[in-house]
């Protein structure tokens, strides 16, 4: 069983996400915004974060910059997971430590496999 940590600034996400994780058997626990995020991933230390990027405050980058930066929780896995769909966002992501992106609108079994395997890597 893993922790989760689900951080977007939306809340009916986060419930999507909540809903698509739960029967996963996973600790599940949320963020509002990426501030809420760092806080929370630096004391609960998560297994595995789901991350929007476009959020008040610290976006989904500016907290994934800082997750690889502090090496306490650099190994941390991290899926993007957000509207912002483009090859170069894809990429920023991707070029900022991201392990996974899925863009929204997304499918919940695509997001649950994703998650799976990424646990289990």
């Amino acid at each position: 069983m893993a922790t989760i940590l689900i951080c977007d600034d939306e809340v009916p996400l986060r419930r999507l996400v909540v809903a698509t994780l739960d029967g996963l058997g996973h600790t599940l626990f949320e963020a509002e915004d990426g501030g809420r995020a760092l806080e929370e991933i630096r004391a609960r230390r998560p297994d595995l974060v789901v991350l929007d990027v476009m959020m008040p405050g610290h976006s989904g980058l500016d907290v994934l910059a800082e997750v690889r930066a502090d090496p306490t929780v650099a190994g941390t896995k991290v899926v993007v997971l957000t509207a912002r769909a483009q090859h170069r966002d894809r990429d920023a992501a991707l070029a900022a430590g991201a392990d996974l992106f899925i863009a929204k609108p997304f499918h919940p079994h695509e997001l649950a496999d994703a998650v799976q395997s990424l646990l289990t890597a």
